[in-house]
């Protein structure tokens, strides 16, 4: 609302300006054609900001500016003058109406392509969803039948079907918690408390798959202002994402610095690195290379840093590994939220 008002008195202010030059102006210096195109410039401005409903009340003030001129204003005006203004007032009206026109034409079309790249996210979306869920449900399927047929081991079924279910929780889970609104508790956290649960987390499938975890730590008695659990939410997906690219025996590394205002946190990898599709759709939902997994891990954390004001920025190159760098304003993060309320 505020900008509005902002273009509104940049609109008026203009006109005003080019009809205080038609008195300021001497006509021996600059002819007053000169002055009357001149009241394209608002009338264009009106269009673009607010449509065809600006264009022609731009047009009206204008020409309400205009009038003692149109009128007689300069001295002796001949018949040619007369209607060269006329038409100049004509065609500012049919000028007006044609911009006004062929702006809302285009907001018409960006609403309408909009709509449809809205729909065809959501269909892309329905059916990764389902994509994920397939597999886990033809398992329970399959081993459920063996057990009612009392084939195979029914322990081994039952622990595939436990699996099987336990995939399709993880699915719904980062579903719904990528879908929901994230409402940010802001605390003053300790930076190092946070980054050491995160490993500590994590650390557990770094040893299954013989993948060293290194932190580095922050300076003593750093805080932050976030919402501890989310930012874990939030790292958890980045340190996930570097063990599962790294391959036996390589570290990924968790480093926090400070560099002037931000608190910097980056997930370094020495994997395989990402391919040129794989960058490109590094924070698209649901996109995934990985055989398992809803492909939300990234733009989940995009998600949580933004709410914090933060960036995450990503360097990668094919067999040298990901960096992915996490930036947070100190004593400001997380004021997305007060600036909702």
């Amino acid at each position: 609302m505020r900008k509005k008002r902002y273009y509104i008195i940049l609109i008026v202010g203009s006109t005003l300006l080019l009809t205080g030059l038609h008195y300021l102006v001497p006509q021996d210096r600059v002819h007053p054609t000169i002055l009357e195109e001149l009241y394209y410039m608002p009338i264009v401005a009106g269009a673009v900001i607010f449509g065809m409903k600006g264009a022609l009340l731009t047009f009206g003030f204008a020409s309400l500016s205009y009038l003692p001129f149109f009128f007689g204003t300069w001295l002796g005006p001949s018949p040619i003058e007369f209607l060269d203004r006329l038409f100049h007032l004509i065609f500012s009206g049919v000028f007006a109406v044609f911009t006004g026109f062929l702006i809302e034409r285009d907001w018409r079309r960006r609403e309408e392509l909009g709509k449809e790249r809205y729909l065809a996210g959501v269909g892309r979306a329905a059916a990764e969803i389902i994509h994920d869920l397939k597999s886990p449900l033809i398992a329970i399927s399959g081993f459920a039948a063996r057990i009612k047929e009392g084939k195979g081991e029914a322990a081994r079924a039952a622990q595939m079907i436990i699996e099987a279910a336990q995939s399709m929780e993880k699915t719904m889970v980062g579903v719904l918690g990528f879908a929901k609104p994230a409402d940010l508790d802001l605390q003053e956290e300790d930076v190092a408390a946070v980054i050491k649960r995160v490993c500590d987390t994590c650390l557990e499938k770094a040893r299954k798959s013989e993948i060293k975890l290194s932190a580095d730590m922050p300076p003593e008695g750093l805080r932050v202002s976030m919402d501890s659990l989310q930012m874990q939410r939030a790292l958890m997906n980045l340190v996930d994402n570097a063990i599962d690219a790294s391959e036996e025996g390589q570290t990924v590394n968790v480093r926090t610095i400070v560099e002037r205002n931000y608190l910097i946190i980056r997930v370094v990898d020495h994997g395989s690195g990402m391919d040129k599709e794989t960058f490109e759709n590094l924070f698209t939902p649901f996109y995934s290379r990985k055989s398992q997994g809803t492909g939300l891990g990234l733009a989940t954390a995009k998600k949580i840093v933004d709410l914090h004001r933060g960036a995450i920025l990503v360097k990668s190159r094919p067999g040298a590994g990901t960096e992915v760098t996490v930036k947070l304003p100190l004593g400001q993060a997380g004021h997305e939220k007060e600036k909702r309320r």
